[in-house]
């Protein structure tokens, strides 16, 4: 049994602390898992009182004055430090900050005198690149010298990769005491994100209470409307990347001296004077239009069009914030970060801005929570959260659960299988497997893959039984322990379990008469044992989402099936 296995007995039920506790983002995720909250702190008393009304626990107050002699037993520690001290948005002064960033060191005493099995952190992105990255190495340093490991790379991870419609990019620490385990490398391929839809998270606004309260007023419905109409009247070959500021919607002064200016701005000033000289009679008159709107002064005299080169022209198909800098215009495919600061987004689409509900529901909260009363006060509180999903991911990996650890531990730049080698190592068969009379071992291993549509119709109505892998297969699998196969339909899963008979390197010619004989693959040849699931069932393919090397008896676990699973084939009854 490895140190993970150890460590997933030990935390079916645990006990946590949560430090910098905001409205129980950390409490919400180790809940789920079967922790216990044996303790809370947060200097803001607006959030304290949230996290008392929705968990029946006060938090204490300050951190600094947290007496490690008198905290209870636990388990795990889990805190989301002040951010402010690393974040763009605040003055990202660091550990010379001296009220937030130092705060950090705080955790470490804790850890320190505490020793817990494990613990979670989590703050801004720009933590991992402060300071050159040597605010980075201090945290590593500092943690591993408490006793614990800790990944050597700052894990950066957003709700929008797990298909939570919000791009919120946070750096996430796990540590775990040396004596328990070690963390297995964290790789995501970004390259395979699901899709998001902000429909997932939004109310019916039939169902919004107050629903008034979050409508746009007639003026900034009007103002919006004018920037709408001035992308659709502009005559341009690509929608403008830069941002639009109606100061210079006109033509060169010759009298305005930019020595001072930065380059950047001096190429903004010079590409929105180029606009208007070549949209020069539609501007005039827009701009006519629009200066007797009385919104259309400072930053909503200016647009930034961040929703890439789409058909999608309307501002009102997209999400808006109303920035110091412009208004923004973000593609309606997810939200920008919940922030702390007054920047709610526009559902563009409904004309009003996102309710605290939404805010909640974006940040993984269930809908039981009951936010500040005070709406001011739950965005701002729903902006500093952690997300609960989130939360929940990287604790389930810290404690090695075994399936998370699967989809994000693997390398998306793992070596490939070379077809010419193998030949050359196993001229005849890779592997031969001795087929069992009956019964189904579970504790053999199990190549689940996808086929494409054309061979695996072949395949499922007995026409073929050879299976051939692509041109790339990833080292990482053991070919010499694979014993079955079940081959995975698309938008469907999983049904079929077949016996693979011999594995060795062929050509897909021994299946497609016209195919080149020298296009090497993988090729198994198979016998079908049995239906082992009553209809198709879905499972995560992480490694290029194809492949998955696991057990018969982790499949059946799964689903939520016992090894006492029977099974008819050949007029007998096999039992798993």
């Amino acid at each position: 049994m490895s140190s993970f296995d150890i460590v997933v007995l030990q935390m079916v039920s645990f006990r946590f602390i949560d430090l910098f506790c905001g409205i129980g983002g950390f409490h919400q995720a180790m809940t789920l898992l079967g922790g216990k909250c044996v303790y809370a702190c947060d200097i803001d008393d607006d959030c304290r009182k949230t996290y008392w009304r929705n968990y029946g626990i006060m938090p204490e107050r300050d951190v600094t004055k947290v007496d490690t002699q008198t905290l209870p037993a636990y388990d795990v520690l889990c805190a989301g430090f002040p951010c402010q001290a690393f974040s763009k948005a605040g003055k990202r002064l660091g550990f010379q900050d001296e009220t937030k960033g130092t705060l950090f060191f705080d955790v470490e005493r804790i850890l320190r005198e505490t020793q817990p099995k494990y613990a979670l952190l989590e703050n801004v992105r720009n933590l991992a690149s402060h300071d050159h990255g040597n605010t980075w190495h201090v945290i590593y340093e500092h943690l591993t010298d408490c006793g614990y490991n800790v990944l050597k790379e700052p894990v950066i991870f957003s709700p929008h990769y797990i298909g939570i419609p919000q791009h919120r990019e946070r750096v996430f620490i796990m540590c775990v005491r040396k004596d328990i385990g070690v963390l297995p490398k964290f790789s995501f391929a970004t390259k395979h994100l699901p899709k998001c839809n902000i429909n997932d998270v939004l109310q019916r606004d039939e169902d919004i209470e107050d629903l008034q309260h979050y409508q746009l007023s007639s003026e900034q419905v009007q103002l919006l409307k004018l920037w709408d109409e001035f992308i659709h009247g502009i005559k341009v070959e690509k929608l403008p990347g830069f941002p639009i500021w109606s100061g210079y919607l006109c033509s060169p002064n010759p009298q305005e001296d930019m020595s001072g200016y930065p380059a950047w701005k001096i190429n903004f000033i010079q590409k929105n004077q180029q606009l208007y000289q070549s949209n020069q009679a539609f501007i005039d008159e827009w701009l006519q239009r629009a200066r007797q709107c009385p919104l259309f002064f400072g930053a909503k005299a200016k647009l930034e069009w961040q929703a890439g080169q789409t058909n999608k022209t309307s501002l009102f198909e997209h999400i808006l914030q109303m920035r110091p800098s412009g208004i923004r215009v973000k593609p309606g495919t997810y939200f920008p970060a919940l922030v702390a600061i007054t920047q709610t987004s526009i559902v563009g689409s409904r004309l009003r801005y996102l309710t605290p509900r939404e805010c909640a529901r974006l940040q993984s909260f269930p809908d039981t929570f009951m936010p500040d009363t005070i709406v001011s006060q739950a965005y701002k509180q729903f902006g500093n959260a952690v997300n609960v999903d989130m939360a929940k991911l990287f604790a389930q990996y810290m404690f090695g659960d075994r399936s998370i650890q699967k989809k994000y531990s693997y390398d998306e730049n793992v070596s490939c299988v070379d077809f010419l080698k193998l030949i050359d190592q196993y001229p005849e068969e890779i592997v031969s497997n001795q087929v069992q009379p009956k019964g189904i071992n579970v504790e053999k291993n199990v190549l689940v893959s996808y086929m494409k549509s054309d061979a695996l119709q072949l395949f499922l109505d007995g026409t073929i039984n050879v299976y051939y892998t692509g041109r790339k297969f990833p080292s990482t699998i053991a070919l010499n322990k694979l014993y079955y196969f079940m081959p995975y339909k698309k938008g469907k899963g999983i049904r079929d379990l077949y016996y693979i008979k011999t594995a060795r390197v062929g050509s897909r010619q021994e299946v497609f008469t016209n195919a080149d004989p020298n296009d090497f693959r993988l090729v198994f040849e198979t016998e079908f044992v049995c239906q082992l699931f009553d209809d198709y069932y879905l499972v995560d393919l992480p490694i290029w989402h194809t492949f998955k090397d696991t057990t018969v008896k982790e499949l059946l676990s799964s689903k939520g099936q016992t090894e006492g699973k029977s099974v008819e084939k050949g007029g007998q009854t096999y039992v798993a």
